[in-house]
């Protein structure tokens, strides 16, 4: 397998594994960012949330992604072969969403730094909710 479809293949992975997470409104627009900034489609974006409510209804949700794996890749292949300046962008994003497994569960790189001064209370939540009740 070349670079270009390794990294073609694994951005696929990325964008269907996302579908129906919390990580998806991200994905959904790095990838149709990429696919305007470099002149494409224009209803890519369109086309992502189509398939990721698919993947939202299906009762099988790992083999929604499975069938839109393909179709992914094809699009990102044809993309880095019309217009090789997607390769490092699309290598960033790979990078940013690493191994974000299919469901969206993994190793999604998060950053938080949370600093309270004195003795001033602090509140903070990251990939969920945060309700906070007074006395």
């Amino acid at each position: 397998m070349d670079e270009i479809a390794a990294l073609a293949a694994a951005a696929a992975a990325t964008v269907v594994g996302a579908m129906a997470t919390e990580t998806w409104q991200g994905v959904r627009n790095c990838i149709a960012d990429l696919f305007h900034q470099h002149g494409r489609r224009r209803d890519v974006g369109t086309e992502l949330d189509g398939h990721a409510e698919l993947v939202t209804r299906a009762t099988d949700q790992d083999g929604a992604r499975q069938a839109l794996h393909g179709l992914w890749n094809l699009e990102l292949t044809t993309l880095l072969h019309d217009d090789q300046t997607c390769y490092e962008p699309l290598v960033r994003f790979v990078g940013d969403y690493e191994q974000l497994p299919v469901g969206g569960r993994g190793r999604h790189r998060l950053s938080q730094t949370n600093i309270a001064h004195g003795s001033g209370p602090l509140f903070a939540v990251q990939g969920g909710d945060l309700h906070v009740r007074g006395r």
